[in-house]
């Protein structure tokens, strides 16, 4: 279990000192009889077992253990680790008390506990900020991570600052941490934050990210592979192997590029309609414009398992259309000039959508509004 160096030190302590009390006691008891009479092997008492760590824990944070108060606050927000039931009154308890005391895990988790406004405690990006600063100058890796990112925002009252979230992902990213190898990488690929362009630092900080699993890294070297980017060969192959560990893990834009292989069969992938459908529907479930778009189109055509379904296109592409993608545009475009999914003929928000994708330079509703002279 992920316990932190100091209270692994406490503990060894404890079971030393238990075992000097018992040597003093009774030498002959230092060792526990095995309950059973044809078991005469004998076995020594456990004080790592899930019964014993959350008390030893409970005694040092009683004694003010800022490690120890830590490791109970984390048992109390999730209840499934040290066998503690969830109890985030008392996990945020703990983490205060952990974080006046300077102990930087604690300072970082009562920032996320303020930023997310769990543990009972108020949605405060201020008191995130100014938590994550005190557990950045510590060190703590992800506490640099999510400062960077505020800082690269412009979250918890602090300036935007590129160049400052820059500095801190760089910090991070030199400790190991996946998700700002993976940031810092796309820092270095548009020259970004004060850092020069530079192709070679992002592909290796996005195949260290991507190494360690993380998501976005996984999503960013396949579209490498798929492209031929950042001075990689072209690798079908490899980016559906690198979509597929993304997607595996919901990330949605992964989940539509691999089901693209998926539909086509190309990249070493089986063609399989059906996986491709679902995968599209699971990019769009999470608001993805593009999939709500393409999954729209596989409705209105009835490919993939679905049911052919106009009114599900229509509305699917309305989604789309409504966070301002062109295709989604077109699409709805397209049912109001006809009349289609349950929406009346309608040539003036036929032209004003069409119009909205032309803006992005939409090949189609160009050709739609010179068709009908609109344009």
């Amino acid at each position: 279990m992920p316990l932190a160096i100091l209270i692994i030190v406490c503990l060894i302590l404890v079971f030393w000192a238990l075992e000097r009390l018992n040597g003093q006691r009774d030498k002959n008891k230092t060792l526990v009889q095995s309950p059973t009479a044809t078991d005469s092997k004998p076995r020594r008492v456990d004080l790592f077992a899930d019964e014993y760590v959350p008390r030893l824990l409970k005694n040092l944070a009683d004694q003010g253990n800022a490690a120890a108060e830590y490791e109970l606050a984390v048992g109390y927000a999730y209840g499934d680790y040290l066998g503690l039931s969830q109890n985030e009154p008392e996990a945020a308890r703990l983490m205060k008390s952990a974080s006046d005391k300077g102990f930087a895990p604690a300072q970082f988790g009562l920032g996320v506990m303020y930023m997310e406004g769990d543990g009972g405690l108020p949605r405060d990006e201020r008191a995130a900020a100014q938590l994550f600063e005190k557990a950045a100058e510590q060190g703590h890796r992800r506490a640099q991570l999510n400062l960077g990112s505020f800082f690269e925002e412009g979250r918890g009252g602090l300036r935007k600052d590129e160049r400052e979230a820059a500095r801190l992902f760089k910090l991070a990213a030199e400790q190991g941490e996946a998700g700002a190898q993976s940031r810092l990488a796309t820092y270095y690929v548009f020259g970004r934050g004060g850092l020069p362009q530079d192709n070679r630092a992002a592909l290796e900080f996005l195949r260290l990210a991507a190494d360690q699993g993380d998501a976005n890294a996984q999503y960013n070297l396949g579209y490498a592979y798929e492209r031929g980017l950042y001075g990689v060969s072209q690798n079908d192959h490899e980016a559906a192997r690198l979509y597929k560990l993304s997607a595996d893990q919901g990330f949605a834009a992964a989940q539509l590029n691999l089901s693209y292989y998926l539909g086509t069969g190309d990249g070493g992938v089986q063609r399989n309609e059906r996986e491709a459908a679902r995968l599209v529907k699971l990019a769009a479930d999470q608001g993805l414009a593009l999939a709500q778009a393409m999954l729209g189109n596989l409705y209105m055509e009835g490919v993939g398992g679905l049911p052919k379904d106009d009114r599900q296109a229509a509305r699917l592409w309305q989604l789309a259309a409504n966070q301002g993608h062109a295709l989604g545009q077109h699409k709805l475009g397209c049912c109001y000039e006809e009349g289609l999914g349950g929406l009346g003929r309608n040539d003036g928000e036929a032209a004003r959508l069409w119009k909205l994708a032309a803006a992005q330079e939409f090949e189609e509703s160009i050709a739609a509004l010179k068709r009908r002279g609109w344009m």
